[in-house]
């Protein structure tokens, strides 16, 4: 079954309706998950509780055929484990998580941690643009194509 699991605790509206639209065009069951802080509703929509990695966990036991899964997500450690189940992975910015960028991230994260655990300030991550909105719509269709193409193989 083709499915896109979008992790909604973070992800903008935009996200959300170019991955309904594309789903619907090309027959994939798209699933929202988010912890009841964000009372978000809708159909095929999964809230958890509270505990931090809640929708991480929910979202990647959800994961039952990798080769037809794609997880929308801004969460490097979810992208991770879903990149190690074999799924693919996308950042709302339409940046692919990849296994050769996914370890750099990793530590670009940890490294940000650091900086702030010590009490400098670093910038944070920079407003999504129209370039941004499109490169994800047209990342996201490439990846359910390939997993269509993947089916008739």
């Amino acid at each position: 079954m083709r499915m896109i699991w979008i992790d909604a605790d973070a992800a903008p509206k935009d996200v959300v309706t170019t991955v309904h639209r594309l789903a619907e065009e090309l027959s994939f069951s798209v699933y929202t998950v988010s912890s009841i802080n964000h009372m978000l509703q809708g159909d095929n929509h999964i809230t958890v509780d509270a505990s931090p990695q809640a929708t991480d966990l929910r979202i990647i036991n959800a994961i039952t055929d990798p080769f037809s899964t794609i997880v929308v997500t801004q969460d490097f450690g979810l992208a991770a484990l879903v990149l190690a189940k074999g799924a693919f992975a996308l950042s709302v910015k339409g940046m692919e998580y990849t296994k050769d960028n996914i370890d750099q991230l990793l530590f670009e994260r940890a490294f940000h941690q650091h900086i702030r655990k010590k009490g400098l300030r670093n910038t944070g991550p920079k407003a999504r643009t129209k370039q941004d909105q499109e490169l994800f719509a047209n990342t996201l269709k490439r990846m359910m194509v390939t997993i269509l193409h993947q089916e008739k193989v």
